[in-house]
């Protein structure tokens, strides 16, 4: 029973392995983008008196910077790929539009509810706006008009 399960497993390991040590370098790659974060926020904010949201954007902007690079020539080096340019544009609006999203969570986390700059307050609010978003939920002006005749809508 043993034996047949290690090679299940090192059967399934050598089928994944290059996608497991992908993951496992985007992983890596990620944690150092949060590092990189929230030791420029804090050293931004703190030490130099930076407001909340340029101190955020600019160490967002430095981590964007060092993940795109380390993913590019690190996790998939390996892997075929279009042009640089053409990457790094997808890479860089897509961030561009998280960053968006962090410095408005930011802002409203510091300027309306008064937290300071509070991880807790900024993670829920995050989290809450990803699975309002992730479920479908659309504010009222966006959401997709109701058939007619129907009593009521369902999340898509």
């Amino acid at each position: 029973m043993m034996g047949r399960l290690v090679t299940v497993v090192r059967g399934l390991y050598e089928r994944f392995r290059q996608l497991i040590h992908e993951a496992a370098k985007f992983g890596v790659v990620g944690i150092v983008g949060v590092l990189i974060t929230n030791g420029g926020y804090a050293l931004l904010h703190t030490k130099f008196g930076m407001g909340p949201v340029s101190a955020t954007t600019i160490a967002t902007i430095i981590a964007t910077a060092v993940s795109y690079v380390a993913n590019r020539y690190w996790s998939f080096r390996h892997r075929e790929r279009t042009s640089v340019a053409r990457e790094g544009t997808i890479f860089f609006v897509l961030n561009g539009i998280g960053l968006l999203i962090q410095d408005a969570v930011v802002a409203f986390n510091f300027y309306i509810l008064g937290y300071g700059h509070n991880k807790a307050a900024e993670c829920a609010i995050d989290g809450a706006w990803g699975a309002a978003g992730g479920s479908g939920w659309r504010p009222p002006a966006l959401a997709p008009a109701a058939s007619p005749g129907a009593a009521h809508t369902h999340l898509r």
